[in-house]
Order: structure tokens, then C-alpha cells, then sequence
């Protein structure tokens, strides 16, 4: 609703009375009711409703002068209003929200990097031992699941690697031997937590690799070869950085402790060479995670 102000105003003139004396008597008398209303914006507008009594006997410019007395009364009286009127509010601005980021899910990627072999080889009967361990470059790929819950990340992640490590050695009797690591796989649970977009991490699984080995006599003919696959045990730890919601990259070492290959060259009856293997591996790795 509106609210509705009145006033009452008089327009006064110099007179002579009839004993010669001059006295102001008013000529005339204006009654002004002002209409107004506040809005939600905070804006107003006026309207207005003049009426004029007892204006008989005055002059035009009489008239002019008393509508222009009105219209300024009341532009005094809006201006007053607009000063009472409370500050106009802020503009809302919402807040802004920093996305989170998500490790649940499937992610499948690949990996380069080094492994580092150390194997070592005893014959038997003799007790001689040699190093057939070596370092090489390595490169596959890993598919896994992680889960996430607030900060804490679990998963399972599987990896297949190929590596280039080859070793030679030569022992008494001028026969020599080689030996070293072909490939290696992996499936280890993980276990970390994530700084939003940085997830750092450990493992711990199961791994295993496959070794080559071969004997050569003094004259460089093969005497023996063989190929062995061992299961050992595996430790871990990392860190991967998400890049897009999809992308992600980490560095990750691993260690593996492999159980002893024993075999039977068969250059004399009896004979064996047992074969213990550790190997490490450095890896960078890309991953795509859905």
C-alpha cells in the first residue's frame, strides 16, 4: 500500500485596509495531497493531486507562482524520501566451488622405465659363484580399480612388463654362461591417500618373472639352456597425479623378491647351478581412467 501525505500552504499578499494602513492578508490557500509508494527495487514515484481553493481575484502570474511553490514543496519532499530509503543491496555472487577430484574407477595405461637385476649363480659341486644379474629398459602397461572414500584410496592393479637384461660370464675351464630376465608381471593391492589431485600410494603383491639362462663349453657350443618362471613377493610405492578428470601420470618403484631357479646343466653328472634373483624396477607411467 501506498502511504498518503497532506499539507496545507497559504500565498499571502500586502493589502490596504480601509483606514489607510497596510496589513498581509492571505489570497490564497493551497491544499496539497501527495501520493507515494516504496517498490521491491527500491525506486519511487510520486503522484500527485493538487487542488486550489479560493483563488478568485488572483492574476495568472498569481496562479504560476503558486503551482510552481507546489511542484518544488513536493520535489523537496521526494528527495527527502529517497535520503530515508535504505542502500541498495549487493548484487549476489554465488560461490565459487572447486571441483574435487575422483580416483573411483576403471584406468588402463603404460609404463617405460629400468629394471634392476640381481641375480647371482652358484655350480655345484664346486661352489663357484658368478653375477648373471643385469640392468635394462623396460616397458608395458597396467590395467586396475581403485575405490575411493574421502581421502583414502584402495585398489587392485595388475602390470606386465618386458625387459631387456642379459648377462655373460665366464667361469673355470673357459666354459661361459649367460643369463638374465625376459618379463615381468604383477597384481598387488594398492593403498594411498589423495591430496585432491595427488595420490600418493603403496603396494604390495605377488609377482613374477621369467629368467633365461645357457651354458656354452669351451669352444662356445651350447651345453645346456634353460627357461624358468618364478613366483616372489612384492613391495611398492608411488605417486600419481591427476592431470584431467581422465588423465593421470605417475612414478612408481618396485621390488621383487624372486624364490632360487636350480638347474642341471649336465656338463657332468650330478652337477646344478642355482640361481637366486632379486629385481627392481623404476617406472613413469600414463594412465586413462574411465
Amino acid at each position: 500500500m501506498g502511504r498518503l501525505q497532506q499539507f496545507i500552504y497559504s500565498q499571502s499578499a500586502n493589502v490596504v485596509a480601509p483606514n489607510g494602513k497596510i496589513r498581509r492578508e492571505p489570497i490564497a490557500i493551497r491544499f496539497v495531497e501527495v501520493r507515494y509508494r516504496d517498490r521491491v527495487n527500491l525506486a519511487f514515484d510520486e503522484q500527485y493531486r493538487i487542488r486550489i481553493f479560493g483563488d478568485q481575484g488572483q492574476t495568472p502570474m498569481n496562479k504560476s507562482i503558486l503551482a510552481a511553490s507546489a511542484i518544488l514543496t513536493i520535489a523537496t519532499m521526494s528527495f527527502a524520501h529517497a535520503a530515508d530509503l535504505p542502500p541498495r543491496p549487493a548484487p549476489y555472487a554465488a560461490p565459487v566451488v572447486v571441483p574435487v577430484y575422483n580416483w573411483s574407477g576403471f584406468y588402463i595405461g603404460g609404463n617405460i622405465g629400468w629394471a634392476f637385476g640381481n641375480s647371482s649363480a652358484t655350480y655345484n659341486p664346486t661352489g663357484e659363484t658368478w653375477d648373471v644379474g643385469k640392468n635394462g629398459f623396460l616397458g608395458g602397461g597396467q590395467a586396475g580399480f581403485n575405490w575411493q572414500t574421502g581421502a583414502f584410496v584402495f585398489g587392485v592393479e595388475g602390470d606386465f612388463s618386458w625387459i631387456d637384461g642379459k648377462h655373460n660370464r665366464a667361469w673355470n675351464g673357459g666354459i661361459t654362461g649367460d643369463g638374465g630376465t625376459d618379463w615381468a608381471a604383477t597384481i598387488a593391492g594398492r593403498f594411498g591417500f589423495a591430496a585432491n589431485n595427488v595420490l600418493w600410494y603403496g603396494k604390495a603383491g605377488a609377482g613374477w618373472v621369467n629368467n633365461t639362462a645357457t651354458i656354452y663349453n669351451n669352444i662356445g657350443t651350447t651345453v645346456w639352456t634353460g627357461s624358468n618362471t618364478n613366483v616372489g613377493w612384492l613391495i611398492g610405492a608411488g605417486v600419481e597425479v591427476g592431470l584431467t578428470q581422465n588423465w593421470t601420470t605417475k612414478l612408481e618403484y618396485n621390488y621383487l623378491n624372486l624364490d632360487n631357479w636350480t638347474g642341471t646343466p649336465g656338463i657332468l653328472n650330478g652337477d646344478s647351478v642355482s640361481i637366486s634373483r632379486t629385481v627392481q624396477m623404476l617406472k613413469v607411467g600414463l594412465n586413462y581412467k574411465f
